[in-house]
């Protein structure tokens, strides 16, 4: 469930930046493209060393050093932005999933947190946060964010997924069935959908049913409703 760092290129009329500034922007930018990101690195750094207050190199190396699972020095470079720049939720953002990979689950957590004060419309941020709640077993707070990302994108099959699954750790089930629900209008055809929606049917007494869902599910080669399959409706 987690979101990649950000990238967000401006333009260089916004951002006034020079000449050479620019070439060394488009030359970072098409080393990203290419995948090779320990060039781009080296590209925005010279840009950084002309201009250290330089919002898009510090967003682009963000990218960069993350997919080079440089995930500290993500952060000390998120770290530098913030340092003159503390309105845009990016660097927090990118601060946080660098945080989360590092399992620093709190730290993101707090970043995820003033990164939705700075721009509470932003979807993946309710859901990254929903994430790392999850993983710390803060099961109703989790919910609530990914309530919040529905209520921003009524059609995020993944979201509905997962606060399928988080209801069912509290065994809130009739909640968890209108979520699997949910997802299923939007797409009749997701095998884990079917799955869990026939476990939890089972679950509330209606084994003829969840089995039905189960069978979906192994038809979409979803694999595992073969030992649920065995166990619940044989």
């Amino acid at each position: 469930m987690t979101k990649k760092i950000i990238l967000v290129i401006m333009s260089c009329f916004i951002l006034a930046c020079s000449g050479s500034e620019q070439e060394l922007m488009d030359q970072a930018k098409k080393h990203i493209a290419d995948g090779n990101y320990q060039l781009a690195v080296a590209q925005l750094d010279q840009v950084l060393k002309k201009n250290d207050q330089h919002l898009d190199a510090y967003n682009a190396k963000s990218y960069a050093l993350f997919e080079l699972k440089e995930y500290q020095k993500v952060i000390e470079n998120n770290q530098k932005a913030i340092n003159f720049q503390d309105t845009s939720y990016i660097p927090y953002y990118n601060m946080a999933n660098a945080k989360r990979e590092l399992k620093d689950l709190s730290g993101a957590i707090e970043d995820y947190t003033t990164a939705l004060k700075l721009s509470p419309e932003i979807k993946d941020i309710y859901i990254n946060r929903g994430s790392v709640f999850f993983e710390v077993g803060k099961y109703v707070k989790a919910i609530s964010d990914f309530e919040s990302a529905i209520s921003l994108d009524p059609n995020d099959k993944l979201v509905y997924l997962n606060k399928a699954k988080t209801e069912l750790k509290i065994d809130s089930i009739d909640h968890a069935i209108e979520s699997l629900s949910g997802l299923l209008t939007l797409d009749s055809e997701h095998g884990e959908a079917h799955y869990w929606m026939g476990l939890t049917r089972i679950s509330k007494g209606d084994p003829e049913a969840g089995c039905l869902h189960l069978n979906t599910a192994l038809k979409l080669n979803f694999e595992s409703a073969k030992a649920a399959l065995k166990e619940y409706c044989e």
